[in-house]
């Protein structure tokens, strides 16, 4: 947009979100389906804690890397980009809780349907990808990669001279799971 700032909008939501980034705003006013702000803008919940707290804070990041994602790879998959505003939140050190997702195992990694288990499913890969395959250069790597969903990880991977495939990290991934169960001896 020109402008060297981004803009945090403070409202209450008629919607169940706590902050979102809305594409169309990166657009001319009138160039898309949705009215646009044209410029960099973050919508944060006032209902949803206090602007300050860690919490708002950390989604705040979340929003924010969407933007910076959004720059680098209009378009990525969804279930990639949440995955990785979800590691903003740890990453910020303050990330959203382990819930839904281990009572539903069976949800595909691959899907999305702006669940609650499909922002912890992708938090736990992402998050799982970025401690044990490069950290930052790794998520570099994928946002700077024009490759989307599972191939931009295998890009990703291979820039980096693993030798893993992401069918090798899943399954890794998956057992991770798993084990992390306190219920298995």
């Amino acid at each position: 947009d020109g402008l060297d700032r981004i803009f945090l909008f403070y409202y209450r939501f008629d919607i169940s979100s706590d902050g979102y980034f809305w594409i169309f705003d990166q657009y001319p006013d009138g160039s898309q389906d949705f009215a646009s702000n044209e410029c960099d803008v973050i919508y944060l919940a006032t209902d949803s804690g206090e602007p300050a707290s860690d919490y708002m804070l950390a989604v705040a990041a979340h929003e924010f890397q969407h933007m910076i994602h959004f720059n680098q790879d209009a378009d990525e998959s969804s279930w990639v980009d949440e995955g990785l505003g979800e590691l903003a939140m740890w990453l910020f050190g303050h990330p959203d809780t382990i819930s839904a997702f281990n009572t539903q195992p069976d949800n595909s990694l691959l899907a999305w349907n702006s669940q609650w288990a499909d922002y912890i499913k992708t938090y736990l890969w992402t998050l799982y990808t970025y401690e044990q395959y490069g950290g930052q250069p790794l998520i570099w790597n994928l946002v700077h990669n024009p490759a989307n969903s599972l191939a931009g990880y295998q890009a990703a991977l291979q820039s980096l001279g693993y030798t893993e495939t992401t069918s090798d990290v899943f399954r890794d991934w998956a057992a991770a799971n798993y084990l992390d169960d306190t219920t298995v001896p």
